[in-house]
């Protein structure tokens, strides 16, 4: 230990000189293993370890002097002895004992301890009859909770929580078996802005597409297409579709006019009142979704969605795009209700390595923000 005074660097640091931190630090080193009895054996590499050590702890030059006083006092430098003089200069046996018996050992215990007791604390409603108190709020909540086992299935109780992102609304089986699919969807806006009027191509796209997702709508789709292929044998299905977006709204309004006795469908051929009402914000199905101006200034983002689309050759492409806008449309007619959502967003480029790209081994989407469908 001849080279105790050499000069090495000690970096600042701002939690040096205080107890709890060295008590931390002294746990973690490891035993060094040095045997002085051998006047031939090399104690450079033992020296160089401890010098580490100390390096970590941000001992001064003026501690390990001292350190060194007391290493040389008791015989033969060795770990052992190292470490009882090492402990004894900077950790007190208060200090050492406080540390074996931490507070924090049985927190979790204590903490549910105490929250039992604030519960507890709660139920006590007359300071004469605590105990009886205490029994009768416990006894009511097993009785409650109990009986709340054979409550219907849409009362929501302890055991049943109302979801994060709950719709609101009810399904077919609940009063809406009379009324179209189309307008069944349970689903609720938040963040109602001013009505508006839908242009002449909105009205004209939302018609449409609603017509075509509507189950009781759909065989007169299928007969639609029939008569196309009966009067074009050499129509291909480009041509198909492109019927349907273009003449199958027009077609089917003549038709149920005259062919159709049911009101509801009648009303849905018809089309959609021109003035909607605009949300910023939409929950259906168990989703949140955020139309693209929401999303701007907030830290999470919903806006996003994606459709199973097919491009006519062998492999299928994704459709990813960006909510811009919520619509809630109404059709007119008497009861019931016949509203529905309807969402106008932004779509990108689905061809590969062009508008988008997958990660081969993550399987992640990139989207080229830049190209965009017109």
């Amino acid at each position: 230990m001849a080279q105790d005074n050499r000069e090495v660097m000690v970096p600042m640091n701002s939690n040096m000189g205080m107890a709890t931190t060295r008590v931390t630090y002294s746990t973690r080193i490891n035993s060094l293993k040095f045997h002085g009895s051998d006047v031939e054996e090399d104690s450079q590499e033992f020296i160089d370890e401890v010098y580490k050590v100390l390096l970590i702890m941000g001992v001064t030059p003026v501690e390990k002097v001292e350190l060194k006083e007391r290493v040389a006092n008791a015989g033969h430098p060795d770990w052992e002895k190292l470490k009882v003089a090492f402990l004894d200069r900077f950790f007190s046996i208060d200090m050492r004992e406080a540390k074996k018996e931490s507070p924090w050992s049985d927190l979790p215990q204590k903490v549910s301890t105490s929250r039992n007791l604030r519960k507890y604390k709660y139920n006590v409603r007359n300071k004469a009859h605590v105990e009886g108190c205490i029994c009768n709020a416990h006894i009511v909540e097993e009785v409650s909770s109990f009986c709340s086992h054979y409550f219907e299935p849409h009362v929501y109780t302890r055991h049943r929580k109302v979801p994060q992102n709950d719709d609101g609304g009810i399904g077919e089986q609940h009063g809406y078996a009379s009324n179209l699919s189309i307008f069944t969807y349970p689903g609720r806006g938040f963040g109602e802005l001013n009505w508006r009027y839908l242009t002449e191509e909105e009205l004209k796209a939302a018609h449409i597409y609603i017509l075509l997702n509507c189950r009781e709508v759909q065989p007169y789709v299928d007969n639609f297409i029939d008569s196309l292929h009966q009067n074009f044998p050499q129509i291909t299905e480009q041509e198909v579709d492109r019927k349907l977006d273009e003449d199958f709204a027009s077609w089917f309004t003549g038709y149920a006019r005259v062919h159709i006795d049911n009101q509801f469908i009648k009303a849905l051929a018809e089309g959609p009142c021109r003035s909607v009402k605009p949300y910023t914000g939409y929950t259906v199905n168990g989703f949140k979704f955020h139309t693209k101006g929401r999303s701007f200034s907030r830290a999470s983002n919903n806006s996003g969605v994606s459709m199973k689309g097919t491009n006519y050759s062998a492999n299928d492409n994704d459709y990813y795009g960006v909510l811009t806008e919520i619509l809630e449309l109404e059709y007119k007619g008497s009861t019931p209700i016949k509203r529905t959502a309807f969402f106008k967003c932004e779509w990108f480029d689905p061809t590969p390595n062009v508008g988008m790209k997958l990660h081969p081994q993550y399987k992640l989407v990139y989207i080229n923000h830049r190209k965009k469908l017109m």
